[in-house]
Order: C-alpha cells, then sequence, then structure tokens
C-alpha cells in the first residue's frame, strides 16, 4: 500500500478546509483506495475535518505535530491523548518544528507517547542523522534546502538516503519536498519509495488529486 499525505501546513481556514474538503471529494478518483490518502490539518480544524472524510475508504486525519507532555496541566499543549479518536497519524519531526528548537529528545517522546495512543507517528527527517535507533514505522525524507522551492531533491540521493537507512522490514519509506505531479513518478519508479508526504502542491486538492492519480 503506497501512502500520499497533504500537510497544509499553517495555512488554512476553517472555511479553507471545508472548501477543499468539498472539491476533494467531487473529484476523487474511484480507484483512490489503491493508496492511503492522510490529511493533516491544524489542530483546531481536526475534529472538523474528520467529520467531513466519515465515509471515505483509505483517508484518514493527521496532526501536524504533538506536544511530547503527558496529559496533565499543561496549559495550551496538545496532546497525543487529546488526539485520540480524531487524528490517526501525527506528523513529528518535520524540518520546520526542529527549526524552532524541537530536540530529539521532545520527538522519542512524541513518538512514545502516539503509539501508547494508537496514533502512527509519521517520522520526518533531514538527514539520516535524524533517524532515531529502534524505529520503526513510517519515515518521511525531506531535504529541507528543497522544500517549497519547486526543485525535487535528485532521486540518487534520495535512494541514498533510504539505503543507509538500514530500515526494518515493517517500515514504510516516504519522500517529501517539492514533491508535485511532474516530478512524482521519478521517485516512484523505486518501488521502495511508498508515497509522499506534500506541502505546496497539497493546498490546491486538483493539484493533490492529479499526484494521487500517479501513484
Amino acid at each position: 500500500m503506497r501512502y500520499l499525505i497533504a500537510n497544509w501546513k499553517a495555512h488554512k481556514t476553517l472555511k479553507d478546509v471545508q472548501d477543499w474538503i468539498k472539491v476533494f471529494k467531487e473529484n476523487l478518483p474511484s480507484d483512490h483506495d489503491k493508496a492511503t490518502i492522510i490529511l493533516a490539518a491544524s489542530a483546531p480544524h481536526l475534529p472538523v475535518l474528520k467529520k467531513e472524510i466519515e465515509g471515505l475508504t483509505q483517508v484518514y486525519c493527521a496532526a501536524q505535530s504533538v506536544s511530547d507532555m503527558p496529559d496533565g496541566s499543561f496549559t495550551g499543549e496538545v496532546t497525543a491523548k487529546a488526539l485520540e479518536g480524531i487524528a490517526s497519524y501525527c506528523i513529528v519531526g518535520h524540518s520546520e518544528r526542529r527549526a524552532l528548537g524541537e530536540t530529539k529528545e521532545q520527538i522519542g517522546a512524541q513518538i512514545k507517547n502516539l503509539k501508547a495512543s494508537g496514533i502512527a507517528p509519521v517520522l520526518c527527517i533531514r538527514t539520516v542523522e535524524d533517524f532515531p535507533a529502534g524505529y520503526s514505522g513510517i519515515v518521511a525524507y525531506e531535504q529541507p534546502e528543497a522544500i517549497g522551492t519547486g526543485n525535487g531533491t535528485a532521486v540518487a540521493q534520495v535512494m541514498d538516503v533510504y539505503n543507509n537507512l538500514n530500515l526494518p522490514q515493517d517500515s514504510t519509506f516516504l519522500y517529501g519536498a517539492s514533491v508535485d505531479e511532474n516530478n512524482c513518478e521519478e521517485y516512484l519508479r523505486h518501488s521502495e519509495v511508498m508515497g509522499f508526504i506534500v506541502g505546496k502542491a497539497a493546498l490546491d486538492p486538483m493539484q493533490f488529486i492529479k499526484i494521487l492519480e500517479k501513484i
């Protein structure tokens, strides 16, 4: 099963999310369930998003981040327990979060908390050094210099990262950073790449669907 993740980041209002989903549902291919589709929205929009996608097979909600704290007296934190029943997945370790100071220790705690709450982490890495020993699950390689530029990372570099990760057999390797309908097939020629995490091209539902059609 391949994966396609839309990371809307901090771009959308609630109305934007509702409008996106409307267009998405109207144009979703009949064979869309050949891939697992994951939509990562801002935390306040997740309950509405979950309701909007009810009944769509292989379409799930994801949080874009999560607190490294457990549930308790931590005002303003969105914990893994708070996401239970709403998000099926959660992005962790995104380069934009790491740039704000998120540490390996915090990311490790996030992964532990998410798994305890039955939520699957989507671990983003910038380099092989970001990969924590013993992790198994979904791993997305994103070269920070390529994010948002429109120029994807060279396929050879992506495969070099994959080969150096030595992932467990039950893990899934994804690519992200300036993925669009024009370059996605280059990566998919390598069976090791099981899909994408998409930023800019996912802001438009029709562009996102064009990528889905090529998976």
